[in-house]
């Protein structure tokens, strides 16, 4: 845990210069299952009027996706119930915190869409039926995309700093990619055999594959609980003229 504040200098998101900063965690300390030890749980330098941006969108996509994790699962333990106390007004610490935890849940009750069958697209990887139950109907919620790319983003960003310090410039562009594994072998195949390993489990798992002489354009591939998987290209200008790295 770090203890004072960063010195002074550029926010790893942004990339603008902060006499004040302060620490973000790479993943979302709330985001970690029960008996993660805290040497674990990476940070990086960050302004705060990005921290409280993304600490709402990660606060959203919490919600939503812990409500669809397997509360018996070790990779995520603790979280679905983290989660259906932050729902609960009979948890709150005094009558604003009730009121706030009240509005939360008819906020999520209501964007939940019970299905009779299941659409043909639109179900993230990973998180459809548990195959060990039979279904009468499904409810689903409801994840807004640009959430879940700039978490990506979030993400990424962070392992380039943790790699070597790297800020990744407005010059190059990030795509979020949700791809189903069982269709993108080959793309898997060779990110797992050439890849950098960031390894922060339970929790987090991140692997890399740079361009050539490029300390942070290539691919990430993030993990989360061993199930919420995104690939994430960092691509400069010039991308087509360049070669993966081995």
């Amino acid at each position: 845990m770090h203890k004072k504040r960063p010195s002074p200098g550029r926010c790893v998101h942004c990339l603008k210069d902060y006499e004040l900063l302060t620490w973000d965690h790479v993943l979302p300390e709330s985001w970690y299952p029960e008996g993660a030890d805290e040497f674990v749980k990476w940070q990086i330098p960050a302004c705060e009027p990005c921290t409280k941006r993304l600490g709402e969108i990660e606060e959203n996509l919490l919600v939503r996706l812990g409500l669809c994790l397997d509360p018996k699962e070790l990779t995520s333990l603790g979280i679905p119930d983290k989660v259906l106390r932050s729902l609960n007004p009979a948890f709150g610490k005094n009558e604003r915190d009730r009121r706030y935890r009240k509005g939360k849940r008819e906020k999520i009750i209501k964007e939940v869409i019970v299905l009779k069958e299941l659409p043909q697209q639109g179900i993230f990887p990973n998180f459809g039926p548990f195959p060990d139950i039979e279904y009468k109907e499904y409810p689903t919620v409801m994840l807004d995309p640009e959430d879940v790319s700039k978490f990506a983003e979030k993400i990424t960003r962070g392992i380039a700093y943790i790699a070597d310090k790297s800020f990744i410039e407005n010059s190059y562009k990030i795509e979020l990619f949700i791809i189903d594994e069982q269709k993108a072998t080959e793309l898997k195949n060779m990110i797992d055999s050439n890849s950098t390993l960031f390894d922060r489990k339970p929790g987090l798992l991140v692997k890399r594959l740079l361009v050539e002489n490029d300390k942070v354009g290539g691919i990430y591939f993030i993990e989360i609980w061993g199930r919420f998987r995104m690939y994430v290209t960092v691509s400069p200008k010039d991308w087509e003229k360049r070669v993966f790295s081995g």
